[in-house]
């Protein structure tokens, strides 16, 4: 299986809302506490959570762009031909 790496408020919510069962994981920062974060944990229930530091997030993303939330997404063509 094929992943890819996906950060953002907006990224991660896109996926949420339009690739969801191809979420395998999320990253999120631990002890950030905020409405659009906490907006999009509520809508990734069933979708595995792990909560790490910023350092850890800055590795995972390879970005310090990734406004709290990392998401491990499954990008293999199957999934994709889903969406079609």
């Amino acid at each position: 299986m094929k992943t890819e790496i996906v950060y953002g408020i907006h990224a991660v919510g896109s996926l949420l809302k339009n690739r969801k069962e191809d979420i395998l994981e999320l990253y999120v920062l631990r002890g950030r506490h905020d409405k659009r974060l906490h907006n999009l944990l509520q809508r990734s229930k069933g979708i595995q959570q792990t909560f790490k530091n910023r350092n850890s997030l800055n590795d995972i993303a390879d970005s310090e762009q990734h406004q709290g939330i990392v998401a491990l997404v499954n990008s293999s063509v199957e999934s994709k031909a889903n969406l079609l």
